[in-house]
């Protein structure tokens, strides 16, 4: 029977079950991913993504994330040194694992923006 998982997942530094949010640094991300079994030869990822066993069944999944950041202060507009300015990122991320003779082997391949596209809105402090 084939294994189909699809994930969708948000992360936000200010809301924490301590109570105590900062909402500084790594602020947010937003990810969605699809990941598959497949054990078939003519899957096209196991030639993007080679593992040392052709054989063994494999998880793939392919995601979309993306990661939001601000200083560590929120009110300043300047650029800080030796700080985060206000900046997201954007990337595509592709991944294989199998389990062979009671190994976990994983291995993945990212591929992104971390600048203009990036779906956020501009801001005078913002990364280029």
């Amino acid at each position: 029977m084939p294994v189909h998982l699809v994930t969708v997942g948000m992360d936000n530094d200010f809301l924490n079950i301590a109570d105590k949010g900062t909402d500084e640094y790594y602020t947010a991300g937003i990810y969605l991913q699809y990941g598959f079994a497949s054990n078939s030869p003519k899957n096209i990822l196991r030639k993007i993504l080679p593992l040392p066993s052709s054989k063994s069944s494999s998880f793939f999944s392919i995601g979309l994330t993306q990661w939001m950041f601000t200083p560590s202060d929120l009110k300043t507009t300047n650029y800080a040194k030796d700080d985060y300015p206000y900046c997201g990122s954007l990337f595509l991320g592709l991944s294989r694992e199998i389990l062979l003779n009671k190994k976990f082997i994983s291995f993945g391949n990212l591929a992104g923006n971390h600048g203009k596209i990036r779906l956020r809105r501009t801001n005078t402090n913002a990364c280029s």
